[in-house]
């Protein structure tokens, strides 16, 4: 078995989420980007503000995400 422990890239995920907004969350953590793109379907219909404020938040979240990863412990 490989001892090689994998991490995710920053620079992966910043691209994910410029281009694919709160989809690219998917990279680095499934619950946050189910979570976040529901909600930006979610509040869509409302002139674009689940847009505008989920495509806004998610590359924090999505650094967050990355950071967590490669930080664990095993």
């Amino acid at each position: 078995m490989d001892d090689v422990t994998k991490s995710k890239s920053y620079l992966i995920q910043a691209l994910l989420n410029i281009v694919a907004g709160p989809f690219g969350l998917f990279y680095s953590n499934l619950s946050a980007g189910i979570f976040l793109s529901g909600l930006c379907i979610f509040l869509a219909p409302m002139l674009g503000l689940g847009i505008y404020l989920t495509w806004a938040i998610s590359p924090f979240i999505g650094a967050f995400c990355v950071y967590k990863y490669n930080s664990r412990g095993y």
